[in-house]
């Protein structure tokens, strides 16, 4: 059996000292343990992994169309069934009122209806995506008769 040349204590399985290739017991295996003369090596001398700085290049687009004409075209035709659908709703009453509504809900519904579907268009565009607003024609077709 081995002694533990820390404590005296005799141990059937001693643990070698990497550092200073003394013998110990399994209290006092570790160097901070048994007071290691040669501690300062177990401690690391340089950072384990370094910081590397990370520059990110943004590109924008130069000289490439924003939007195409399919998507403009698509815009503004769900813009207006969207606004016919909105003021639907007058068809039944005074006809006079009918053309003033379509006006208000074409202001109103259709400009929140353009800033949100380009903000799709430029938030995939800034994330470096080609997003393009595509018209739905069943999806107008349901929008117009639920309006009804």
């Amino acid at each position: 059996m081995a002694k533990c040349e820390f404590c005296g204590s005799e141990t059937p399985m001693p643990f070698i000292c990497s550092f200073c290739k003394g013998t110990f017991c399994s209290y006092h295996r570790l160097p901070e343990a048994h007071n290691c003369q040669m501690l300062h090596l177990a401690r690391a001398q340089k950072p384990v992994c370094e910081e590397i700085p990370v520059f990110r290049v943004e590109e924008k687009p130069r000289g490439r169309r924003i939007t195409s004409k399919t998507e403009i075209l698509h815009l503004l035709t769900a813009w207006v069934v969207l606004s016919i659908c909105f003021s639907t709703r007058y068809l039944f009453r005074t006809y006079s009122i009918i053309p003033l509504m379509f006006i208000i809900y074409f202001c109103i519904v259709g400009t929140g209806f353009i800033f949100h579907e380009l903000a799709h268009k430029f938030t995939a565009q800034k994330y470096g995506y080609w997003s393009e607003f595509r018209l739905w024609p069943w999806g107008l077709a349901m929008a117009l008769f639920s309006s009804l």
